[in-house]
Formats: structure tokens, sequence, C-alpha cells
């Protein structure tokens, strides 16, 4: 890569990230709304599994003391 590319790329990086904040700037308050539902849907989601691979784990060593 030749240095005079160099500057033309981190130009060209600083305009895309430009257009992204821009972008995300734009999000009404009914999408905020949706994405933080979403994203607590997924946090609960989380949670349950690995709530229930805690138990099964539980269970697995139960078992085996048991022998």
């Amino acid at each position: 890569m030749k240095l005079k590319q160099i500057p033309v790329l981190v130009l060209a990086g600083l305009m895309l990230s430009g257009v992204v904040l821009t972008g995300c700037a734009g999000i009404d308050q009914a999408e905020r709304e949706r994405r933080a539902a979403y994203e607590q849907s997924r946090e609960q989601e989380r949670i349950d599994r690995i709530q229930r691979e805690t138990d099964a784990a539980t269970r697995r060593l139960d078992e085996q003391t048991k022998r």
C-alpha cells in the first residue's frame, strides 16, 4: 500500500463512521423502545438458559453422588 493511500483510507473511514453515527441519531423513540424490549427479552432468555443448565448440572451431580 502506498503512503498516499493511507490518508484517503482514513478519511473514508471517518466519513463512514459519521454516516453510521448520524444514522443512529435518527432512530425514533418507538424504535428505541422496541430495541430495548428486544434486548431485555434476549437477556431474560440468557438468564433462563443459564438457570436450566445449572439445574441440569446439579441433577447430574446429585445422581453421581448417590452412586
